[in-house]
């Protein structure tokens, strides 16, 4: 199966998947089910299997392997524009 990140929390390890057969539900991961050695972010595509959830009748992503060739491949840590901003990388211009 595939999805897409929609969210992750790197402080607690966990985040959520889109799911392809039902785009109103998200999918449960947690770090310890990664196995790629690029961190999870934002927007990368992912493949993985559905195995059963901490809580019954639940369910989670497993075997989760980043997609060759999706966004946000490298190791680069993401930065975010309110970062830019704050570490003073936006070349001195202003958000609004």
């Amino acid at each position: 199966m595939q999805g897409k990140i929609l969210s992750y929390t790197e402080e607690r390890g966990y985040g959520f998947i889109s799911n392809p057969t039902n785009f109103r539900q998200r999918i449960f991961f947690h770090l310890s089910k990664w196995t790629s050695e690029v961190a999870p972010a934002i927007g990368q595509i992912v493949d993985f299997e559905l195995g059963p959830g901490s809580k019954p009748g639940l369910q989670q992503a497993v075997n989760i392997v980043l997609v060759e060739g999706s966004a946000l491949t490298k190791s680069e840590p993401v930065t975010s524009e309110a970062e830019k901003i704050l570490a003073g990388e936006n070349g001195g211009k202003a958000v609004i």
